[in-house]
């Protein structure tokens, strides 16, 4: 069972600020930007990995999904159901994230097969089946319109995050075969972002010069890229409010670069159906969702909002299943992706 510990305080968003913007980044560059020694802010950073309030791990990569299909499943569950077909779909490699919502279904699951008669099987001959679903409606996604890695906290100042961001590689995406290597330190990344290079070297048998070597290459290849992901429940950001809307196809890439720009945006896909574009924001509070829906019609009014909803739970977020209060309980590796 996971421990209990104290809420996140002043200094410790900092740090997950610090890694949002640089996962990787040394402790050395860390504590010099933070005013922390160095040693500090690895034992908080392990503090927070230990008890599940924050934590670094691999972001599915366009390159990497390209090949990937991916749909939005809405579940409808027999009453008093919701959790055990939520508990049994969280243990799929298949489900990437799983919300329990108030709106027009129960649960809906981010699902990723590596093609559309896997998608098909999944989706009807094991989420259909399962004791509890009653009711199944899907949409295929088409494209990202905006990725929910570049969503951060804002407490460090400018000058601060220019010096992280400074030591960042810039990804220069090629295709490229990736090795049974290259897979296997994808799968180490996507449950432990942070372990070092021995540790990794150790863990799959190569050299740590080998793994520097490879976190490089994968990583300006756009094949690797990184995220730090919090207990939003901690951090003044505790509501989830999804919304469907109808859009222009032509408007669908300016659609995407507003919403981008807006804080409170977290993920935007583009779905083939009647309703287009699917939209994550997170909130101060469920009270902040007319407000945003409002300014969403005034600011992009080529979006048509016609259906929104509000997530009591997100159990599951790109393979990690959390707990009420949104720390990491598992990871569950991401079917195909990581080989």
């Amino acid at each position: 069972m996971m421990q209990e510990s104290s809420a996140l305080d002043q200094r410790d968003l900092e740090l997950v600020h610090a890694l949002q913007i640089n996962p990787r980044a040394s402790w050395q560059l860390v504590g010099s930007v933070l005013g922390m020694d160095p040693a500090t802010a690895g034992r908080r950073w392990a503090r927070l990995v230990e008890h599940g309030w924050a934590w670094v791990s691999t972001s599915p990569t366009p390159l990497l999904a390209g090949p990937m299909c991916v749909a939005l499943v809405e579940l409808d569950c027999a009453p008093g159901g919701i959790r055990e077909s939520a508990e049994m779909i969280s243990r799929d490699s298949e489900a990437l994230t799983i919300e329990h919502i108030a709106g027009g279904c129960d649960l809906l699951v981010v699902v990723v097969t590596t093609d559309l008669a896997q998608m098909s099987e999944y989706i009807h001959g094991r989420l259909g089946r399962m004791r509890g679903v009653t009711g199944v409606r899907s949409n295929i996604v088409t494209h990202l319109l905006a990725e929910g890695g570049g969503w951060h906290l804002d407490v460090l100042a400018p000058a601060q995050q220019s010096r992280l961001l400074r030591e960042m590689r810039n990804p220069e995406p090629r295709v490229k075969p990736l090795t049974s290597t290259d897979y296997s330190l994808l799968r180490a990344l996507n449950t432990t972002g942070r372990a070092t290079t021995a540790e990794l070297a150790e863990q799959l048998s190569i050299s740590p010069a080998t793994v520097r070597r490879r976190i490089d290459t994968l990583t300006v290849a756009g094949y690797l890229a990184l995220r730090c992901e919090f207990a939003r429940s901690q951090v003044g950001w505790p509501a989830t409010a999804i919304y469907w809307g109808t859009a222009p196809a032509a408007d669908l890439a300016g659609i995407g670069a507003q919403l981008r720009r807006r804080p409170e945006t977290r993920t935007c896909l583009a779905l083939a159906g009647p309703r287009n574009v699917w939209l994550v924001s997170y909130l101060h509070s469920i009270a902040d969702s007319p407000r945003l829906e409002a300014e969403l019609s005034q600011t992009i009014p080529e979006l048509v909002i016609n259906d929104r909803a509000i997530v009591y739970h997100t159990i599951k977020q790109y393979g990690h299943v959390l707990d009420t209060e949104g720390r990491r309980v598992t990871t569950i590796p991401i079917a195909g992706m990581l080989g």
